[in-house]
Order: structure tokens, then C-alpha cells, then sequence
């Protein structure tokens, strides 16, 4: 049944000079095993409800389910619902604290009442799947690279086998092969077991690449909600609002204007190809 919003409104500061309306009678149900793309410029209101689908943030009016539940209900287990809704924040790497990366990833299993050899292997498992190699667990995380501390930090929520992986930027900072490596091992956990993931990101070929659905929120509303060749062929909204569309569906749009190609939005390498070959045979 997924995560519902129904009517969500949150204030920052209500009632001060500096009051913010950041999130305005936000509707949408997130359904079980999307993988959501979830772009707006700066302040539009992104972060704010990522924290509000996991409970971080509690909203000032309407309301939030789980399968069905109001997760603020009296009788709903919002510490429960954290394990649920696992949280990649922006720069995970920062919340790294252990003596080792296996104890880091641990932590979390740890800390839901699993016992040691439990956690061990929930552990062990998650650190298989973000692919980071055996010979790191037992090293200090803070000597590992950039990329390999993003690994361990999203096997540290991994681990406490959520049914919804939000993941903010998830590949901020990063070179492009380490950015390209880690979205495709989430992408490949999504496949492996069924999760839901929420992706956001500031990147509009990544959206592209992976996302089923995307959601674009523009001053705390929500502006559009599509597939992504829905939303990234209106470039020209997108544009009104502080964001661009991939680069891809830029150049194709660029060379339909020269009349080279008549296919709807491009939003992939293989679209264009398939594109230009036509409008070469044709020729």
C-alpha cells in the first residue's frame, strides 16, 4: 500500500518575521517498489519532505500513512517506522563514528534489538550488496575513500532492511565513476529485494537514468508528477522554475529543431542513437 500523503502542510517559524511555507497541502502516495526521482531547486521544499517520510519532521496539518496506517496514530511504533524508512542523508560519510566499518554497519541492526550474530550477518550481507570488498570491514572507515565511506554508510541502513531507502545526493562530491557505481548498486538492491527508493538529486541524467517516477516540487508544492519523459519533455517549465532537463534530451531537442529526428522526449543515450539512425536512413 506504500506511503501516503494526504494534505501535508508544514511552517518553519510560525508566526515570526522569518515564517516559511515549506510544504503546502502536499498530496501523492508513494508506491511499494517506485523508485521516485524527486528534483526542485533549492528550497523548493525537498528536504522537508524526505523528513517527513520518515517521521523526522511531524507535519503541522494532514496527514501521513504507512500500509494504510496513520503514522501518527498513538498506536503506530515511530521508531519502527525509522527502521521501515531508512534515511541517506547528504554526506553520510560524516556520521561514521565506529572503530571499524563492520561495527559501523552493525550499529543500526544493533541498535532494532537484533542480537550480536544477528547483526554480524545483517551486517556482512549489506556490505556484500553496496559491493565494498572484505578487506575494508575490519579497517578503520575513516581511512577509506570518499566513495567507499558513501558504501559503508548506506550498508549502515542497508543492514536495518528497510522497505523505503531515501538517499539526498546520494552521490554528491563524487568523481563520475563513483557516482556512476554507487547509483547503480542502489539500483541493483532495489531489483535484489523489491525495495522502494527515493532519490534526490540535483543531477537530471541520473533522474533520467534511473528513476520510474518523478516528482518536482516547486515552493514547497508539488509542481509535477510523471514518468520521466512526462516530466522532462516540458523543458520549458522546468526551465520557469530553476531546473534543466538532461542533457540528452537538451541536445535532441536542439537537433529536432533542425528538423533531424520526430520522436517524443529523449531521455537516454539509447533514444538519441535510435533517433539519429532513423533520421539517417530516412535521409
Amino acid at each position: 500500500m506504500g506511503l501516503e500523503f494526504r494534505n501535508v502542510n508544514h511552517t518553519y517559524n510560525p508566526g515570526t518575521t522569518v515564517e516559511r511555507h515549506a510544504l503546502k497541502d502536499i498530496s501523492f502516495t508513494l508506491e511499494d517498489g517506485e523508485y521516485l526521482g524527486l528534483i526542485g531547486h533549492t528550497g523548493s521544499g525537498k528536504s522537508t519532505l524526505i523528513q517527513h517520510m520518515n517521521g523526522l519532521l511531524k507535519a503541522d496539518s494532514g496527514d501521513i500513512l504507512y500500509d494504510g496506517q496513520s503514522i501518527y496514530d498513538k498506536s503506530y511504533s515511530m521508531n519502527q517506522h525509522h527502521f521501515k524508512v531508512g534515511m541517506v542523508f547528504q554526506y553520510p560519510e560524516h556520521q561514521l563514528f565506529e572503530t571499524t566499518v563492520l561495527k559501523d554497519v552493525c550499529f543500526g541492526p544493533g541498535n532494532m534489538g537484533l542480537s550480536e550474530d544477528e547483526a554480524v550477518s545483517r551486517a556482512k550481507e549489506a556490505l556484500k550488496l553496496v559491493e565494498l570488498p572484505e578487506i575494508y570491514w575490519d579497517k578503520s572507515p575513516f581511512i577509506l575513500s570518499g566513495g567507499q565511506k558513501r558504501r559503508a554508510a548506506i550498508a549502515g541502513v542497508i543492514a536495518m532492511d528497510p522497505k523505503i531507502l531515501i538517499m539526498d545526493e546520494p552521490a554528491a562530491g563524487l568523481d563520475p565513476e563513483g557516482r556512476d557505481s554507487i547509483l547503480e548498486s542502489i539500483s541493483m538492491i532495489r531489483k535484489e529485494r523489491g525495495i522502494t527508493v527515493v532519490l534526490v538529486s540535483h543531477n537530471m541524467d541520473d533522474v533520467a537514468k534511473y528513476a520510474t517516477r518523478v516528482l518536482v516540487l516547486n515552493k514547497g508544492s508539488i509542481y509535477m508528477d510523471g514518468t520521466p519523459k512526462e516530466v522532462f519533455s516540458r523543458t520549458k517549465e522546468l526551465y520557469d522554475v530553476g531546473l534543466s532537463a538532461p542533457g540528452i534530451t537538451v541536445i535532441t531537442e536542439r537537433l529536432k529543431s533542425l528538423g533531424i529526428g520526430e520522436e517524443d522526449c529523449m531521455i537516454s543515450m539509447d533514444d538519441a542513437a535510435d533517433m539519429i539512425a532513423k533520421s539517417l536512413r530516412k535521409g
